[in-house]
């Protein structure tokens, strides 16, 4: 009799411990079909009643995290991932996307062991892989980034994603060349992949191999209608390309596709200014504007197009909108300094100079402005010193860009000479008559320095 109870009780367990799993996995079903439809709230539920029933289920605690991890429920989503790894410690997809959940953040820095460890538990996995080269990449580890993502082309070499994620890096560290021999890669072992078709669009753009670049752009943006970017790129492809219909058809439809972005009708708007339209460009500035009052970008590119017009009242307007929302933008100054000086409000124009050299203590176009306005002012030993520090800049930089900065010896010229210092003056204008005789910009100056030349040398005294 008690044998047969014992066998009884036995029984009754398994038959109990059947039911609940049966019941358990009842769950995990219709969990998994809501994960098919995308709610992974409804998910979480029912992997939830699933886990009352066994809570030693280390796949069911896998599957909750990522319904957490797409939800960006990322606290929730690691201690799944944790609860994993109590259970399972060697779990490379749980410590992948526990890095994840830390890339995601961003902190690359603690997702970076999390991915490591998942490779040591499964070498094959290309995932953890070419996620730590993504943490390379992101930040600036390049050479660690290359290397990871080779080891992940090796491992997988029909796996598009490492040239692709290689190509990027290479991209990142300016040589295209190699960027595109990865992304043409990529688009053989996929072609109807849409971003290897952007990317390698992106690096024939960087070359200014423009009529290569619109196919790709338009190759990937067929492929994926939601990438605008390739449309924009199109857009300016052609603009550089003076295929001025079909850019404005690329900007046209950007604007259609986002009525309610404001950086379209900023795009569309830079298009008409290069046309010589700047009518239409700042209407686009103005409707920016309209869908967001705090645009700089909008207020400084109609400040840039109402200069252009002559109005320099409302140029000024706009810089100074802009200043208020950006204070540190040294550009910003510079150009409301330049609108300054058209509008004869001098002092106000220095004062800009100033804030701008302040931001930017190396920013050579503002050193050069603000010498010539005190050398017109009669201020000659500042006008020098500006000019003295504009050469101090330029002469470390290749002799290709010390050509282009002829004015400063022109300015420091004539501040030489009104503080009458006659040979420093001359050897002045004779330095800039070198480097800018034969370019129209400067025919005015040139006229200026051979006169003050002449006078110079001809009112020197003479040896007996």
């Amino acid at each position: 009799m008690k044998i047969f109870e014992c066998v009884a009780i036995v029984f009754f367990v398994s038959i109990h411990f059947l039911c609940a799993q049966q019941n358990a996995d009842k769950f995990i079903s219709q969990a998994n079909k809501f994960v098919g439809l995308n709610e992974h709230d409804r998910a979480v539920e029912e992997y939830t009643k699933a886990l009352e029933i066994d809570p030693e289920n280390a796949d069911v605690y896998y599957r909750r995290g990522n319904s957490y991890l797409r939800m960006n429920k990322l606290t929730e989503a690691r201690e799944d991932y944790r609860a994993v790894l109590k259970l399972e410690q060697c779990h490379a997809k749980a410590l992948n996307n526990l890095g994840i959940s830390y890339y995601l953040l961003p902190d690359f820095e603690k997702a970076i062991p999390f991915f490591k460890k998942s490779m040591e538990c499964d070498p094959s996995y290309t995932n953890a892989i070419n996620n730590l080269g993504l943490c390379y990449h992101e930040t600036g580890r390049f050479k660690e980034a290359i290397e990871i993502f080779s080891k992940s082309a090796e491992v997988d070499p029909s796996n598009p994603k490492a040239f692709t994620k290689r190509g990027n890096v290479y991209f990142s560290m300016g040589l295209p060349d190699s960027a595109i021999s990865d992304f043409t890669t990529g688009i053989a072992l996929a072609p109807e992949d849409w971003d290897n078709y952007y990317y390698r669009g992106l690096a024939y753009f960087t070359k200014m191999l423009y009529s290569a670049a619109i196919p790709d752009l338009t190759k990937s943006f067929d492929l994926n209608p939601q990438n605008i970017e390739a449309l924009k790129k199109r857009a300016m492809a052609n603009i550089y390309l003076r295929n001025f219909d079909s850019a404005m058809n690329d900007f046209d439809r950007l604007v259609q596709l986002n009525p309610d972005n404001p950086d379209y009708y900023i795009d569309r708007g830079l298009a008409y200014k290069t046309l010589s339209n700047p009518d239409s460009a700042i209407i686009d500035f103005n409707k920016a504007l309209e869908l967001d009052p705090k645009k700089v970008g909008a207020l400084y590119n109609r400040g840039l197009t109402n200069y252009s017009l002559g109005k320099f009242s409302s140029a000024i307007d706009d810089f100074s909108k802009a200043i208020e929302l950006n204070p540190k933008n040294h550009e910003l100054y510079f150009n409301r300094a330049i609108a300054y000086t058209d509008a004869r409000l001098t002092d106000s124009a220095l004062n800009d100079y100033n804030e701008a050299i302040e931001i930017d203590t190396n920013y050579i176009d503002a050193l050069i402005n603000r010498a010539f306005l005190l050398s017109n002012k009669g201020d000659y030993q500042k006008a020098v010193d500006d000019c003295d520090r504009v050469f101090s800049i330029v002469l470390s930089l290749p002799s290709a860009i010390v050509r282009e900065v002829a004015f400063p010896y022109f300015i420091r010229g004539v501040s030489y000479h009104g503080l009458k210092e006659f040979d420093m003056a001359a050897s002045d204008y004779e330095k800039f008559i070198e480097l800018a005789e034969g370019q129209n910009a400067f025919n005015k100056q040139l006229k200026i320095a051979k006169r003050n030349l002449k006078i110079i040398k001809d009112n020197k005294p003479k040896e007996d």
